[in-house]
């Protein structure tokens, strides 16, 4: 379970969409092995769900964090949290 949805077991390709205000978007696609987004298709798409970021400290490098509730994706002064179950 990702924030509250099923996310069957297997390899995903994970992207966000930011925004300047408000939830951002974080995707689940079923193609893996891509290379940055330069073929992604929305229609391979196994999950999509809204996450609120948070204000973090200074983080130079882009960091995954495995948390208690989940994990983040933490990188400047934003912090991406992502629930899992």
């Amino acid at each position: 379970m990702v924030e509250g949805k099923t996310l069957p077991a297997g390899t995903y390709a994970f992207f966000v969409i930011p925004m300047e205000t408000g939830q951002w978007t974080v995707i689940f696609n079923k193609t893996a092995k891509q290379w940055g987004a330069f073929n992604y298709d929305q229609s391979k798409d196994q999950l999509r769900v809204m996450v609120t970021p948070e204000k973090t400290k200074m983080q130079e490098r882009m960091v995954y964090r495995i948390t208690k509730k989940g994990f983040s994706m933490d990188w400047d002064t934003t912090s991406i949290p992502v629930s899992v179950k």
